[in-house]
């Protein structure tokens, strides 16, 4: 720079000096654009932090809302969950009512159920001891007609037997008249002895048809003892009906004498026949038959 002239060095200072004038011209445009730039990043910033703060106060706003519409759906709900506990409390309630209820009528069902199968099995031995009583008093009614027959049969024939009797003792008193009237005499005599033999051999033959006759009632009473028959009537060759009637409770009887045996009879049939044991064995009997004829 020493050994450079003086205009040389204004030549280079003055361009140094416009280098740098140019360079500080470029500076202050740069920093006017870097102001403009800082400015409206400021003013970015600026409206970011408003439109922040808006934000927040919005937020703020929608969160106190939010933190009202939360406490009243809370207690709304409080209540309505309090509403339907209520009521869930009730309904158990009410359920357990109708379990008690039903529990009732259940137990109520079984007894009707239970007396509906008594009634049924009521009615229907009902109706079979019905059925078995018409079909007893049917062959009652069936039985009581050939009695009534044979009891006017044997009326009729008491009738004929009284008459035939009253005939034989009034000629029998007829012959004991006239004998009476006729002399005695030697014929009279021998035809008497004969007579008296002939009576002899007569009573004699009674003698041992009565003798027969007795053992024959004391084998049938000694086998009637053990019978439990209280009406026997069979047939026979001779046209006789039969109808057979069964004591039912009659006992053997050893040790009665004959002169009780009727009274026994008596007091054994009477006994049957008022006996509760004839209806059941009317009933089983007819039932037992109904049974087998279906």
């Amino acid at each position: 720079i020493e050994g450079l002239p003086w205009t040389e060095i204004c030549v280079l200072l003055h361009e140094n000096i416009e280098a740098l004038i140019l360079n500080f011209h470029k500076a202050n445009e740069r920093i006017s654009h870097l102001e403009y730039i800082c400015k409206d990043k400021t003013d970015t910033v600026n409206n970011l932090q408003q439109n922040q703060e808006d934000a927040f106060e919005k937020k703020s706003e929608q969160d106190h809302c939010w933190q009202k519409e939360k406490e009243y759906l809370e207690q709304h709900y409080s209540n309505l969950l309090a509403e339907a506990h209520a009521r869930a409390q009730e309904c158990e309630e009410t359920a357990q009512k109708n379990r008690l209820k039903l529990h009732g009528l259940e137990q109520i069902c079984e007894q009707l159920t239970h007396e509906n199968n008594s009634v049924r099995n009521s009615l229907s031995n009902a109706r079979r001891e019905r059925s078995s009583l018409l079909a007893a008093c049917a062959l009652l009614s069936g039985a009581l007609c050939p009695l009534y027959g044979r009891l006017c049969a044997m009326s009729s024939q008491r009738d004929l037997l009284q008459a035939q009797s009253n005939l034989h003792d009034s000629w029998n008193q007829k012959i004991r008249s006239l004998l009476h009237a006729f002399p005695t005499n030697a014929k009279n005599s021998q035809d008497k002895e004969r007579l008296r033999e002939r009576r002899a051999k007569h009573l004699v033959y009674v003698l041992r048809r009565a003798v027969i006759a007795v053992l024959a009632a004391n084998r049938l009473r000694v086998l009637a003892q053990y019978s439990c028959s209280l009406f026997v009537w069979t047939d026979s060759s001779r046209g006789n009906n039969g109808i057979q009637a069964c004591v039912g409770e009659c006992i053997g009887r050893r040790n009665v004498s004959r002169f009780e045996e009727d009274g026994v009879d008596c007091i054994e049939a009477l006994d049957w026949l008022t006996s509760c044991n004839l209806y059941s064995a009317v009933i089983n009997s007819i039932s037992e038959l109904q049974d087998i004829l279906n």
